[in-house]
């Protein structure tokens, strides 16, 4: 999009210039593009930009009218996006901007997804809940219906948390029992009864501890605190740095410091690195339990200023808080972080410190601690690959530790798969050594299957590594995950005839990836952009080392390779 001079035609094709026309606007300015203009003009006479620029503008705008909001959504349905985040972010935006019919709107979504068969209903309506909950409570008994004909299996119980919370204000208690007997995933943690008495030491389901019971000046001297920097319209560093030594200087858990440090970092100027440390030497890591938010901000805020190289600095600041209040998700994204960016062994050092906690906090789902181990031990395997020193160990000290600190939480029998293959030669793969272990339900050939699948994924990595430089513990995570995420689709439900392909190779493609990145790379909204990244780097290696194998043919790889390219630019790579 090019930029508009004052002197320039006005784009809406008035044939006066934009200094004349709309150039006093209060949305547009001497920095707006085409786009802005369009989304304020009412008279517009030339092409209409394309959805991509009206998309990348309408956060920017301030104000919009209803007919450019329905032109929008008209153009969105014609084209949609491939994001699967898209329709979310779509609902919160014309709240946001005050759109006057939200009902309609949610029905006009919801009508298209559900006639396209999109997985990501569940999300679009935790989404419209939140949009329409304060406003519109009629709205209560039809985002119920059509939440009850979900498919239990692909509804995740995040996703029922705002309709569920909804319904127990409205005390709705026969619709929850309606929603607790259609989905297994229900949210119980959303009911549960308060303690009768409760200290700063207890634990709510995230793990936060519960807020103790303050004075009126205390709550007085927040409530004014907060007035007085929300007034600023653009705080200068000095005075963000001011206002977090005066919340210092009250009690330290009368603040959510996430929010705190959401607040100082939104204009972009305060010091991030400066206010995180202030924060790390201040607080005290037995009591602060929301130190993980800070530093998943602070990892955002790295990814907005492009300066990867502080992500370890983050890192270290957080090992140094309490293993068994760290929030997973903060955890797991400042992980992610650090692996798409090639700091393994900070990875390793971050995940190890953490996993004794995450193992012992009956808040974490049990799956998770396993989760973790696996990929310490795969991340450990890969620096084990690039040093080459496997052909000179013996085996059973180099098991113990690769092994070391997991205890339980892997099987050292399947682990020990991979770590035999590389001690000897390798062997020459065909396609059927990639067929997925649910493609048989015999539990003898899955094991065989699962054998043969590490096998093959270490030798991608090691070849990887020795011939292109690719880091093999980001290579084995990324591998992994597409196994993970085709398993998961192998056991979604699907439409009767329909089949999936039994192949790990016939993943390979945009079409697939497509639909297996939000298995395992999806967010709270939308996909994990550190994950994803992993992910179809992965995918791009197996499809060269297939290639170089022939067991893809030629002008195969070279498609495949192409479509994953256009894939990788849509969603942002």
């Amino acid at each position: 999009m090019d930029k508009i001079s004052r002197n320039d035609p006005c784009p809406s094709g008035s044939g006066v210039k934009f200094k004349k026309c709309l150039a006093a606007h209060p949305c547009l300015s001497s920095q707006s593009h085409s786009a802005d203009v369009w989304w304020v003009c009412e008279r517009w006479q030339a092409q209409i930009p394309s959805f991509h620029d009206l998309r990348e503008r309408l956060p920017k705008m301030k104000e919009v009218s209803p007919t450019k909001f329905d032109t929008f959504l008209d153009m969105a349905f014609a084209a949609p996006p491939r994001e699967v985040d898209f329709w979310s972010e779509l609902m919160m935006e014309y709240r946001a901007k005050r759109y006057p019919d939200l009902p309609g709107l949610f029905r006009r979504v919801s009508a298209y997804l559900s006639a396209a068969g999109n997985s990501q209903l569940p999300w679009f309506y935790s989404s419209a809940a939140i949009c329409l909950r304060e406003d519109h409570p009629e709205m209560f008994s039809e985002l119920l219906a059509v939440t009850l004909a979900l498919e239990p299996a692909n509804t995740p119980s995040e996703s029922l948390e705002t309709l569920v919370e909804w319904a127990d204000d409205l005390e709705r208690k026969d619709d929850i029992e309606r929603l607790r007997e259609r989905f297994s995933e229900f949210p119980e943690y959303m009911l549960e009864e308060p303690e009768v008495e409760s200290t700063p030491t207890q634990s709510d389901y995230h793990g936060k501890e519960r807020e103790p019971d303050f004075p009126p000046e205390i709550h007085a001297a927040l409530d004014k605190l907060w007035d007085d920097f929300n007034a600023i319209e653009s705080p200068s560093p000095e005075q963000a740095e001011t206002f977090v030594e005066e919340l210092l200087a009250l009690p330290h858990e009368a603040t959510p410091w996430n929010e705190v440090f959401g607040a100082v970092m939104e204009g972009g100027r305060a010091d991030t690195f400066k206010i995180l440390h202030r924060l790390a030497a201040a607080l005290d890591p037995g009591r602060t339990n929301d130190f993980a938010y800070v530093c998943w901000g602070a990892v955002e805020q790295v990814g907005r200023l492009k300066t990867p190289e502080r992500l370890p600095e983050i890192a270290r600041a957080l090992l140094d808080y309490n293993p068994q209040s760290c929030d997973p998700d903060a955890l797991s994204h400042i992980g992610d972080a650090l692996l798409a960016h090639g700091f393994v062994n900070e990875m390793i050092e971050l995940m190890s410190g953490f996993l004794p906690g995450l193992r012992n906090n009956d808040d974490v789902l049990g799956w998770v601690a396993p989760r973790v181990a696996e990929e310490i031990f795969l991340l450990r395997l890969g620096v084990l690959i690039s040093s080459g020193d496997y052909s000179r160990q013996s085996f059973d000290p180099m098991m113990a530790g690769l092994c070391a600190g997991l205890d339980d939480d892997i099987c050292e029998e399947s682990a020990s798969v991979p770590v035999r293959y590389l001690m000897r030669d390798g062997e020459v793969f065909s396609r059927e050594q990639f067929m997925v272990p649910s493609s048989t339900k015999d539990s003898t050939k899955q094991n065989l299957l699962w054998s043969k699948l590490q096998q093959a994924f270490v030798e991608v990595a090691r070849e990887e590594w020795q011939t292109e430089n690719r880091n093999p513990s980001i290579t084995l995570i990324g591998l992994y995950m597409i196994l993970r995420s085709v398993e998961c689709r192998h056991a979604s439900p699907r439409e009767k005839g329909q089949k999936y392909p039994l192949n790990l190779l016939d993943y390979l493609n945009s079409a697939a990836m497509d639909r297996l990145v939000p298995f395992e790379c999806g967010d709270i909204l939308g996909i994990n952009r550190e994950r994803s990244i992993i992910m179809l780097d992965a995918c791009l290696t197996l499809i060269r080392w297939s290639g170089r194998r022939g067991l893809l043919a030629e002008m195969d790889v070279e498609k495949a390779v192409n479509d994953m390219a256009r894939f990788m630019k849509k969603i942002g790579y």
